[in-house]
């Protein structure tokens, strides 16, 4: 004797048969009847507690940077979760005011499907919690990024955004039958708190440290950098007179890099070569005419951008080379900064590289 239900749990009429074809026939017969069920099911599985909440909240431990934070997945009260631990699933949208659309921020290696490899289980005999650090602005870029500095209000959300798959699932609840595994919950995706991102001041510009003549002015300036290889990394660094016309006698061995990354902080810069100074190659810099300099990473500071993240890059030059002996009276030297512009390294070598911060408190970081 089998009982079955409808969409609703109420009970059909009783079916009493064996393993005929007629028995076959008349199950599949009331499953096409009563579509609800399988419609409910789903409905119930979708709507089920994947018993993990995501949050993104600022980091402590560097007060230094605005836009670091904490991304975490933390197990609900009892529950035991496998959840995929991979920072990159992070997006936000952000809100700002007077415009109608939210941004949108996702990681620029995003992947599309689960790697098997990211796979955590948190709760009961692991720690519940899993904890990575993050830059904001690995997420946001250009336009978005402008938008984030100016001050707005960010949604989050973690995984792929679209209906659970084998391979696209952020948190699944496992439990044991009969000695195998059966998958009890499954989510794509989760909503985390909103934050609210303060306004940044913008820095005043760098001083130059005068040389021999105080009176010219030379400001050095560059682009970010948005690249997927860190050892593609070019440097494009250009000189403009800030007031009348002057001279400067340019190499690219006289460029140096101060960078703050993933890695550390360390300079950038070639290998200097001492050199008599030759009068046609002194530019003359004056108006939109500038000079610059083309500086490969590769022979600067190599493997100095392999890790994927975001760097900070102060350019600096050291105008060594006076008029000399030459009837120059226009001539400028000295030691110049310039504004500190960003670069994002997008994949690097190796596979992903977990961030997991020591962070005391209950449960730890899931490993």
């Amino acid at each position: 004797m089998m009982r079955l239900t409808d969409g609703r749990g109420n009970p059909t009429r009783a079916l009493s048969c064996g393993l005929g074809s007629a028995c076959l026939l008349g199950i599949l017969w009331l499953s096409l009847a009563h579509p609800a069920g399988v419609v409910a099911q789903r409905r119930n599985r979708a709507e089920a507690d994947p018993g993990v909440q995501v949050s993104v909240t600022p980091n402590a431990a560097a007060s230094d940077s605005p836009f670091a934070y904490l991304f975490e997945l933390r197990a609900t009260a009892g529950a035991t979760p496998e959840v995929v631990a991979d920072r990159r699933l992070l997006s936000f949208r952000v809100h700002v005011e007077g415009r109608r659309r939210p941004l949108t921020c996702r990681h620029p290696d995003a992947p599309r499907r689960v790697s098997q490899g990211r796979v955590r289980r948190l709760g009961g005999d692991e720690p519940s919690v899993w904890r990575e650090t993050i830059d904001l602005r690995m997420y946001c870029w250009g336009r978005a990024l402008a938008a984030l500095s100016a001050g707005a209000r960010v949604e989050v959300r973690y995984g792929f955004g679209r209906r659970p798959r084998r391979d696209r699932w952020v948190t699944r609840m496992i439990t044991g039958v009969g000695g195998s595994r059966s998958e009890m919950a499954m989510a794509s995706s989760l909503e985390g708190p909103e934050f609210t991102f303060s306004p940044i001041e913008e820095p005043a510009p760098n001083s130059a440290e005068a040389g021999d003549d105080a009176a010219p002015r030379v400001s050095i300036s560059m682009s970010s950098i948005d690249t997927s290889r860190g050892a593609s990394v070019t440097f494009r660094p250009r000189l403009r007179a800030t007031g009348g016309a002057v001279r400067v006698y340019v190499r690219d061995d006289l460029f140096r890099f101060a960078v703050r990354g993933p890695l550390g902080a360390y300079v950038c810069a070639m290998e200097r070569t001492p050199i008599a100074p030759i009068i046609d190659f002194f530019t003359r810099l004056r108006g939109r005419r500038s000079a610059g300099g083309r500086v490969g990473v590769a022979f600067a500071c190599p493997n100095a951008f392999m890790v994927p993240g975001i760097y900070e890059v102060t350019p600096m030059v050291d105008l060594d080379y006076g008029a000399g002996d030459y009837d120059l009276d226009d001539v400028v030297t000295g030691t110049f900064t310039g504004e500190t512009v960003l670069v994002r390294i997008r994949r690097g070598r190796g596979g992903y590289l977990e961030q997991v911060p020591e962070v005391p408190g209950e449960g730890g970081s899931a490993r």
